[in-house]
């Protein structure tokens, strides 16, 4: 069942005992997941629920260790966004076979009977790619990392060349970059300097080689912020726009690329409404797909 996040109002009563609930998250920054953090603990206090935090750092196992140990500490139910993979954790499945209270936030698992509280990512990569080519850019660079394609990446994706069909034009994967890996929680934590120092000599290669390109969509707002530090060295960050999903938050809303703004408030304490109702006693798999809009970027706020 997929409903509109407005309709996400009405409350019922919890059980006597306050619950305390487990969140598995594969990372979080200030370009993505902070705010979405801050939403489940502040609608965890809203709803009466103690929190538990784990995080994966992109890794299945670590994922896999986090759920077993938060069912272990006999948590309530558990909000995840699971790591970049193809195959799902066997945890996962197993809750969903034991109908115990999960929702997935960000990424939705396809074919599995689980509640997922996120944005429509193929409606905002098809409105993002269209602003390129509205304003004339052809030969846009898909730009994602070296990660399986997740639900999200996959609509992402999906998004992009739908738009180009609805123009009548190919999307050349050959001018696409796809094995970046800094940006990947378990590269940053691990490899971190190294990692992006070969990450961006790769893309300065791959620009170099490839002078057609006109402009570059980024699946993450870190993405685009190597791809543009790798403009900016050979003097191509005025030519070639920069576009991506999320940006990094500040007081005053400047916004360095034009991106997708994802509502990560609303996210997050849909998902813990969600997740309440399922302890309530509601199996009914939801889906919760929350509005999105296109912030442009701010004159004067790269650096």
């Amino acid at each position: 069942l997929e409903i509109p996040a407005d309709s996400m109002t009405e409350k019922k009563p919890l059980p006597d005992h306050p619950p305390v609930i487990g969140v598995v998250l594969d990372g979080f920054g200030a370009d993505f997941g902070c705010q979405m953090l801050g939403s489940i603990e502040m609608e965890c206090r809203n709803q009466g629920f103690g929190m538990m935090l784990v995080c994966s750092y992109g890794r299945k196992d670590e994922e896999t260790t986090g759920i077993e140990r938060l069912r272990e500490l006999g948590v309530s139910g558990i909000i995840i966004m699971c790591v970049h993979d193809e195959n799902y954790s066997e945890s996962i499945l197993e809750m969903a076979v034991q109908h115990f209270p999960v929702v997935t936030i960000d990424r939705r698992l396809k074919g599995v009977p689980i509640s997922f509280v996120g944005t429509d990512n193929e409606a905002a990569s098809r409105e993002l790619a269209r602003y390129l080519l509205d304003r004339g850019y052809r030969k846009t660079c898909f730009v994602k990392p070296h990660a399986a394609e997740t639900s999200t990446l996959q609509e992402r994706i999906q998004g992009f060349k739908k738009a180009y069909n609805e123009y009548g034009l190919f999307a050349d994967e050959s001018l696409w970059i796809t094995d970046i890996r800094a940006t990947l929680p378990a590269y940053h934590q691990y490899r971190g300097e190294q990692q992006l120092a070969e990450d961006e000599e790769k893309i300065i290669e791959f620009i170099q080689k490839h002078p057609e390109i006109d402009s570059y969509f980024a699946v993450e707002y870190s993405l685009a912020r190597i791809v543009y530090t790798c403009l900016r060295k050979l003097g191509l960050q005025e030519k070639c726009p920069v576009v991506c999903f999320d940006g990094s938050d500040n007081i005053v809303q400047e916004s360095m690329f034009t991106h997708v703004k994802q509502n990560e408030k609303e996210i997050g304490s849909l998902s813990v409404q969600l997740l309440a109702d399922e302890i309530r006693g509601d199996d009914e798999v939801k889906t919760v797909l929350v509005p999105y809009h296109i912030r442009e970027m701010t004159r004067g706020a790269a650096d």
